[in-house]
């Protein structure tokens, strides 16, 4: 399945998805690609899958996609459902516009989608 946790930034849902992810092999992050620079404390295809131009970034199938501060950020499609072919649920920690667009090009009844508005 797909579970989305969405809820402004500080409200737990890194703390929530992490916890997940320790407790139970299962569970699964999703891995956005995004065209932003790599930090020195991040790792391709663990925190991001890095792409090095926007022309490339956009011939990638993605379930969702942003613009934050002039970077490109999205989820492969082809890498969720290569997780879903493993059995695995996937995580979202992502804001109310991605689990919409997650949401309507998905199949419903493998989305589950939890969102707070309060901190």
């Amino acid at each position: 399945m797909i579970i989305i946790i969405s809820a402004p930034s500080g409200c737990g849902k890194s703390s929530i998805t992490k916890r997940l992810t320790e407790i139970d092999s299962n569970f699964v992050l999703s891995i956005s690609a995004t065209t932003r620079s790599k930090r020195s404390s991040e790792e391709e295809g663990v925190d991001y899958f890095f792409i090095k131009t926007p022309e490339e970034f956009k011939k990638i199938n993605l379930l969702e996609s942003a613009e934050i501060y002039g970077n490109l950020y999205g989820t492969p499609k082809q890498y969720i459902d290569n997780q879903l072919k493993d059995q695995k649920n996937i995580l979202f920690d992502i804001d109310w516009q991605g689990a919409r667009q997650i949401i309507e090009s998905s199949e419903k009844s493998k989305v589950i989608s939890f969102f707070s508005i309060t901190t």
